[in-house]
């Protein structure tokens, strides 16, 4: 792949993420899923829930429940890195919700997204348990 197809790539792939991102959780983003798509979450073991889900399918399901537990999440502060690799970056944003049992739900993430065929085929995040847990569990609202 020439220099300049790669480029054009790379620019194409990032917009798409930055796009993802900003979009995330809404009824248009669900379209931006790879059918073959995997969602990891390597941190999720340590609050009982699995790190991985395949398929358009199953992300889609989880991802929906997430929304219903905690409400609905808007990313912000996102900034997106290109890597060698024209497919593959790597992201920081943030999040901030009133959650829907009134408590607070402040969150720092990094993921990796790898982009085929226009859509996002691995969305590998990291995001701090322990404000998970705050958000589900903090006692001193209501």
């Amino acid at each position: 792949m020439s220099d300049n197809v790669q480029e054009a790539l790379r620019n194409k792939n990032k917009a798409f993420v930055k796009k993802f991102l900003a979009t995330a959780l809404t009824d248009d983003w669900w379209g931006l899923l790879h059918p073959d798509v995997v969602l990891e979450l390597p941190y999720a073991q340590s609050l009982g829930m699995p790190d991985r889900f395949e398929g358009h399918e199953n992300v889609e399901a989880y991802l929906r429940a997430m929304v219903q537990q905690l409400g609905p999440l808007k990313f912000k502060d996102i900034v997106v890195t290109e890597t060698t690799d024209p497919a593959v970056f790597f992201n920081e944003y943030s999040a901030t919700l009133a959650t829907l049992r009134g408590t607070s739900y402040d969150q720092v993430y990094t993921s990796k997204i790898e982009v085929h065929d226009d859509k996002a085929i691995l969305y590998r995040e990291f995001w701090d348990p322990a404000r998970v847990m705050k958000a589900v569990n903090d006692f001193s609202a209501g």
